[in-house]
């Protein structure tokens, strides 16, 4: 596996030429809801009829919301929140450049083990964000969007089973 502990350093602000960063203590908020995501997308399924193309999914705190690709260009977000599916407002243009997805063959249930994965990679960091996207290349991704315990924010990318892949600064 991947370990992140030198990316850390290097996002972090730390050296010897460096003020010293004041660490962020306990900086979590309210959890990801990371086990609603697959409900979610079972919801949206359920109510467009089956298997659906995506721009994105998202989780924020509290909400899940689910970015569905339509035919013509756009898409409908869904937004799930406190149990349940709210109905799309009207179609929006897809975002440019938007690479459509599929979720056949990934396990959308996988995503609610990473935020244990990523702290036990990251301790002192919090998970303030995950978003799975289509990957140029094809496939997919998910991003997490990380806040560190110094203080960096940076997004981890994980493959759809959890294995870390690299780390960006912000």
């Amino acid at each position: 596996m991947f370990l992140l502990g030198p990316l850390m350093a290097a996002c972090s602000g730390d050296s010897e030429d460096s003020a010293p960063t004041t660490v962020v203590a306990d900086q979590r908020g309210p959890e990801l809801p990371l086990g609603e995501v697959a409900v979610a997308i079972a919801g949206v399924e359920d109510d467009l009829g089956g298997e659906q193309r995506y721009t994105e999914i998202n989780v924020g705190q509290g909400l899940v919301n689910v970015f569905v690709a339509l035919d013509d260009g756009t898409e409908l977000a869904y937004v799930y929140r406190d149990g349940a599916l709210e109905p799309p407002e009207a179609p929006t243009p897809q975002p440019e450049g938007a690479v459509l997805f599929g979720l056949d063959g990934v396990d959308v249930s996988a995503v609610e083990g990473f935020d244990d994965l990523l702290l036990a990679e990251l301790p002192g960091a919090a998970v303030v964000g995950m978003s799975l996207s289509g990957a140029a290349a094809g496939g997919v991704q998910w991003t997490a969007t990380v806040l560190g315990s110094k203080g960096s924010v940076f997004d981890v990318l994980l493959s759809p089973t959890g294995e870390i892949l690299g780390a960006l600064p912000r």
